[in-house]
């Protein structure tokens, strides 16, 4: 793995010797092959060193939004997710109250049945 710290040095060492950007290129080419950080890179450093930012490192990013895991997160997303479902479950089952009052009139005048799951396949057809 090609360690971009060291050609940042060498561009900077460059820089301090009064080397342009294109001569710091062509060195970097030659010690580093194919593994020598591109044109752009070369220059934006260069830009860098010009103004006055003399550290290699690069600046600190916010980088990965930290997991804040707590009680009260756990809980909201937990509420929520009830929510969303207590909705969908409802909604099917005024559906299923839909259907039953269109297909079984009489089971639905006389309040007789019940919901059983034997995960058999639904008869959709309607009587005509």
């Amino acid at each position: 793995m090609v360690d971009f710290r060291e050609q940042r040095a060498a561009v900077k060492f460059c820089f301090l010797l009064g080397k342009s950007g294109t001569e710091t290129l062509e060195m970097l080419k030659m010690a580093y092959k194919n593994n020598a950080v591109g044109k752009t890179q070369v220059f934006e450093w260069f830009s860098h060193f010009k103004n006055g930012e003399i550290s290699i490192d690069d600046k600190p990013c916010s980088g990965r939004p930290s997991m804040a895991q707590t009680h009260e997160n756990v809980e909201k997303i937990r509420k929520i997710i009830k929510a969303v479902n207590q909705a969908f479950y409802l909604e099917v089952f005024q559906r299923l109250c839909n259907s039953v009052r269109r297909k079984r009139p009489d089971l639905w005048q006389s309040g007789d049945w019940f919901f059983h799951h034997d995960n058999a396949p639904a008869h959709t057809s309607l009587s005509v």
